[in-house]
This record gives C-alpha cells, structure tokens and sequence, in this order.
C-alpha cells in the first residue's frame, strides 16, 4: 500500500474525527438507442439549428419574439428566457434558432456542412434528419454513524461499499462515512441544488417529497417536469437526492441536497440539442451548483458547447455520462473540457465493457445493477435496477454536492481536481480495455474539501506559494508524502514520513494565518 493511500486513509479518519457530524421497461434487456447513423441532410422537413447575424437580426427588427421570420424562413430562438449574464456564449446563444418553417427551395446542398453559409447572415449550426433519434440515454441492459434507517438501504450496495484499491474488493463509492462531515446541505441549512437534465421526474414518488425544486420543460416550456410516463430521470433524481432517514425506501447520495429536474427528453429518448441549451443555461441562471446529465449525443454542436461554457463560467459544476459504445468514443457533451465525463463499473471496480472511453474520460463509477427509484407503468412509484454509464454520473454527482456542501468555495477546476487526485486506480482485467481510469472515492473526495477551506495568505502550509492556503496545498501533500519529498518530514522522528507528519500538517492547516 503506497504512502499516498496510507496519507489519504489519515486524512479521511483525522477530518471524520474532528468534524462534528452535521446532519445526522429499461432496466433489463433494453437496447441503447442506436445513434451513430448519419442523417440525411437532403431529407424535406430536416432539423436544422441557424446562427443570425446580430445585424441581420437588428435589421429585421427582431426583439425577442417566440418565433421570427426571416428571409422566407420561419425561426423559433433555441433560448427561451432572457439570459442573465453577459459573455460570448451568451451572445452566440441568442442569436441561435431552430427552423420551423420555411421553403425547401431556401436551402441547398450546403445546409449539411457545419457553419455552411446557406442564405446571407444565416450560419447552419447542425442538420438531423426528422424523426432522428439524436440523443441517448446511457442506460443498456439494463458500518458508520451516519447509516440511514431507510429500509431498502441494504440493496444500494454501490453507496454501502467502501472505495478501494485491493483486487477482488466489492467497490462502492465510500459515501457511508462522508455523511458524517455533511449530506448535501450548507451549514447554515441551505441545500445544495443539483440539476437533473432528464426526461420526466416523477413528483409523486414519495421519495421525492419535499426534493424537487420547481422545474423547466425546455420542450413544451413552463415548469411541468412530470409529462410522460418515462422512469429515467426518476431514476437518477433518487440516485442523487432521494429522501433518507424517513423509514421508507432508499436514501440519496446527498439526500439534504435538492433536486432541479430538467425536462430536456421525452419518452422516446429524443431530445434535441436546442432543448439541452436552453435546459442548461436555464439551471445554470436559477443558481443550479451542479448539473447531472445522463444523456449523451455522438456528435457536438456549437450551441451545446455554448451552453456548457455558459453554465461552466456561471459556476456550476458538469457531470456527463461518457456513453455506452465500447467501439465509439466518449459522447457529447461528455466530451467537452468543462465536463467531468464519467464511466461505468461493476460491483468489484472493474471497467464496465460497454462503457464508451476515450481521453476525455475523467472518472468511473459504479453503472451496473444499480438500484433507484422507478416510475413506469409496470413499475408505479416504486424501486429497480439499472445498468449503464447513466447510472454511474450520479454517484459522481451526489458526492460532487457533498463536496460543495463541505466548502462552497471550491471551484469547478478544484473540485475536477479532488475528484481526480484522490480515486483509486482499479486492478487489471482481461476482459477491458482499460481499467487506469480513476475510480471515484467519496470518503477521501469530501474530507478533502471539508480539510481544505481556505485561509488567509502567510500560513506555513502554502506548499504552492500561491498566497491561498486551499485545496491545491492538501493535493501537493499528498502527492509530496507519496514521494517521500523531505519537505513533509515536519515532525521527529526526522526522515521518516508518517502519521505524526500528517497531524502537523492539519493543525498548521487549520490554524490563523498571518497577513
């Protein structure tokens, strides 16, 4: 066992004992939508997403409205409320529609290139085919103090398992003990706010009482998240935030935290790019910290990664499931440098063979057999099993709220940051690809966060010299302990690093600094 694991292992037991405890179908069988074939762009009535010049816009007389003719062209904004703030994305957002009428004969054969200059002041952002099912759901086949009383507690045995590096493990995500440093909300009471962008949330499940925040439906518009009959984003809502202690059911990753459901998806699995952009940037203006997105795309677009930079600048955090497509690299908008795109692994931490990989992955978690809540019609208001790499972002999610909860001040980058640095890496397995991805640890991801509230600048614990005492300096300890680098040798007895080294170390850390 490395010096880094045994450093992580204190740190977690040392933050657990000094924190006061804060607060005490498709499931089976189903086939992922297949996604990959290329859409027609000669096909009448295709779907296709324009970018208007602002002057072209402004020489209209455009203001605002629902719907916008334009040149023989009827356009309908893919952003249907005022953005908040100000930036390029924002603008390049604005300016973005989707054609809902017009004449065939206004295109041609160039509408198929991206940004493929059709008619003056009009850029083609993306072209489907109609009826093309262009997103997919990541769903194929489908002892602590703080353990909650809920009944069926015992069958989430992702959140029971601890993390670990020892092959033949069962390997969960180590949440148990992180519930006793916080369980997703603020100290002064504030819940955490994790936007679900999904299908339908099931507001009658009794399980999601008192969870669910009024919503947005980025299809039809207005706030009903409960159109439809699909269990998915029931599913992954319980997952991050069902209700715990309440002697019924299950218990949430971050069940003091609450749920933001995004209706960007219907029953179908189809949802378009313009209805995620406008799912998304609606969260990231009603303050969401965290954005959980079990759906991917095999192609991006530029008004999807609008969004993402949009809601990333605004602070929010990203999680995206990587996709179910061994053979196909890791999906949209998984795949973007904001996003923490994570796959999936069974019970004992080995790669999940369908999970899409790729140099954009960041994190696996558990993705097989994992039991949620369900809302479908052979399976009213009650309790099942999934399997893909859908089921495996929320773990991801829930922690990344704790995370906030422990210390809101760490940024998106410092909290991508934590994540990565403090998962295990899983044993080797013929049967994969590639088992190096890290495997996210709860436990050692919140005490992190919890240990590393910053400080004034001057502490002698600025390991960077970066004048803030934070999260990277915790980071760079541990990666100094693993080294066996000399300049953590801060106790007797001298020239060798253990526990005494890393008890220095927090009290230093956690003591006034000087200007």
């Amino acid at each position: 066992m490395s010096r880094l694991w045994v450093a992580r292992l204190l740190i977690c037991g040392l933050v657990l004992f000094a924190l006061p405890v804060a607060h005490a179908a498709r499931a089976a069988g189903v086939d992922a939508l297949d996604l990959w074939d290329e859409p027609s762009a000669s096909s009448p009535g295709a779907i296709r997403v324009v970018r208007v010049e602002r002057a072209a816009l402004g020489a209209a007389g455009y203001s605002g409205q629902a719907r916008f003719f334009y040149r023989g062209l009827v356009l309908e904004p893919v952003i249907k409320h005022p953005l908040r703030r100000a930036s390029p994305a924002a603008d390049r957002l604005e300016r973005s529609f989707v054609v809902v009428g017009g004449a065939a004969s206004s295109w041609d054969a160039a509408a198929a290139e991206p940004a493929g200059e059709v008619i003056a002041g009009v850029e083609t952002l993306a072209v489907l085919a109609p009826g093309a099912q262009h997103a997919f759901f990541g769903d194929l086949d489908g002892d602590a103090t703080a353990r909650p009383n809920d009944p069926l507690f015992l069958n989430q045995r992702s959140l029971i398992a601890a993390a670990s590096d020892a092959a033949g493990d069962e390997v969960g995500v180590g949440v148990l003990s992180a519930w006793s440093i916080n369980t997703g909300a603020h100290d002064n009471g504030d819940p955490v706010v994790i936007a679900v962008l999904d299908a339908r949330v099931a507001e009658a499940h009794p399980e999601l009482e008192g969870v669910l925040l009024e919503g947005y439906n980025a299809i039809e518009g207005g706030t009903d998240t409960n159109l439809g009959s699909d269990w998915h984003g029931t599913h992954i809502s319980g997952l991050v935030a069902a209700r715990a202690n309440n002697f019924e059911g299950i218990a949430g990753i971050s069940w003091g935290a609450r749920v933001l459901p995004v209706r960007v998806v219907n029953d179908f699995g189809f949802g378009t790019a313009a209805w995620f952009a406008d799912g998304l940037t609606w969260a990231a203006d009603a303050g969401a910290d965290v954005a959980n997105i079990s759906l991917g795309y095999p192609v991006g677009s530029s008004i999807m990664e609008d969004a993402i930079t949009y809601a990333f600048d605004a602070g929010m955090v990203i999680v995206a499931s990587s996709g179910n497509t061994p053979a196909a690299p890791v999906s949209f908008p998984a795949a973007y440098s904001p996003v923490i795109a994570v796959g999936a692994t069974d019970a004992f931490g080995f790669l999940w063979p369908n999970t899409s990989v790729g140099p954009e992955l960041d994190l696996v978690a558990p993705g097989v057999d994992i039991f949620s809540l369900f809302d479908s019609p052979a399976n009213r208001l009650g309790y099942g099993t999934a399997t893909g790499t859908s089921f495996a972002a929320p773990h991801v999610t829930g922690i990344v709220a704790l995370m906030i909860a422990a210390n809101p001040e760490l940024t998106p980058a410092e909290i991508r940051g934590v994540l990565t640095s403090t998962g295990t890496v899983g044993p080797a397995s013929a049967s994969t690809l590639n088992d190096s991805y890290p495997r996210v640890d709860g436990l050692a991801a919140v005490a992190i966060a919890a240990a590393s509230v910053s400080q004034p600048s001057g502490c002698e614990v600025d390991l960077n010299g970066d004048g803030m005492v934070d999260v990277f300096d915790v980071l760079l300890f541990l990666n100094l302990v693993d080294a066996g680098d000399p300049a953590v040798d801060l106790a007797p007895p001298e020239g060798v690093i253990d526990l005494f080294d890393v008890l220095v170390f927090l009290g230093l850390f956690g003591q006034p600094c000087s200007g």
